[in-house]
């Protein structure tokens, strides 16, 4: 190895380990995973942004409109294109504490979709894993045992 190419190789380690020390992410995959969780959190919320707003909970895409998760052009397309699916649960407590054992939304699309688990927002606006085939069905037997 020329002196050239070791300088090199000896930055790009050094600055691999400040960045890993820095605590900042570590792979793509985190980055996609984080992003994803926030993306159904605030779905999450807005669920509950436009039951207090309107007085019933919200049964369609319009039925969002004007909360936090639409000021972002790109999330309704999402919603459109079914990168994330809402399940429009009905009858839940407008404390999300008590809808713990709800799926609110799961991701439907992407790499991080596309194995047996995808990422949820249950009902008391935690991301979790879940089984695939349990989100789509909005399995709240599944979401209970979740829980510690």
């Amino acid at each position: 190895m020329t002196l050239g190419k070791g300088l090199i190789y000896g930055v790009c380690v050094a600055v691999g380990l400040a960045a890993t020390s820095c605590g900042l992410p570590g792979s793509m995959e985190e980055v996609a995973t984080e992003s994803v969780r926030s993306d159904l959190r605030v779905l999450g919320e807005s669920i509950y942004e436009a039951h207090a707003r309107d007085g019933h909970w919200p049964a369609s895409l319009e039925d969002l409109e004007g909360t936090a998760y639409l000021r972002m052009p790109e999330r309704r397309e999402a919603l459109m294109e079914g990168v994330y699916v809402v399940l429009w649960p009905r009858g839940l407590d407008a404390d999300p504490t008590r809808n713990a054992d709800h799926v609110l939304a799961y991701h439907n699309a992407g790499l991080l979709a596309q194995g047996d688990r995808v990422w949820v927002c249950l009902g008391d606006l935690e991301t979790v894993l879940m089984d695939a085939e349990d989100a789509r069905a909005g399995d709240s037997e599944q979401a209970r045992s979740l829980r510690p």
